[in-house]
């Protein structure tokens, strides 16, 4: 890709927005225990649409960069490789690492995390 496309950066950057709103209000109302209806219809209509959005601009820049990847590869087997390089090396760095952390701090959050999860 040449440049960046501005209203699909635009786009995820409102994504982001919602999802970090939404995981707000969820833990607010989890956390303090609050019942209050506002909060529970806006944090019922975000999480009706904001991982889907976001994944769905995320995805569709992927996906070009990958056509400009096939295009300049001839080699299927090579580009399996990569992707398989740059998604699975680090879920296997961090994965653990945030196993780790859930484990310390279980005593500390609301819902304990245990070794099944």
């Amino acid at each position: 890709m040449e440049g960046r496309i501005v209203w699909l950066d635009r786009l995820k950057g409102f994504a982001i927005l919602c999802v970090m709103l939404g995981h707000t209000i969820e833990r607010t109302l989890l956390g303090l225990q609050v019942n209050n209806y506002f909060l529970n219809f806006i944090n019922s209509f975000i999480y009706s649409f904001h991982m889907p959005l976001f994944f769905t601009a995320a995805g569709y820049l992927y996906a070009l960069k990958d056509r400009k990847d096939m295009a300049s590869k001839c080699q299927l087997k090579e580009f399996i490789l990569k992707k398989f390089l740059d998604l699975f090396v680090p879920y296997m760095i961090f994965a653990p690492l945030v196993w780790l952390g859930k484990t310390l701090f279980a005593d500390y959050v609301t819902v304990r995390v245990n070794i099944r999860d």
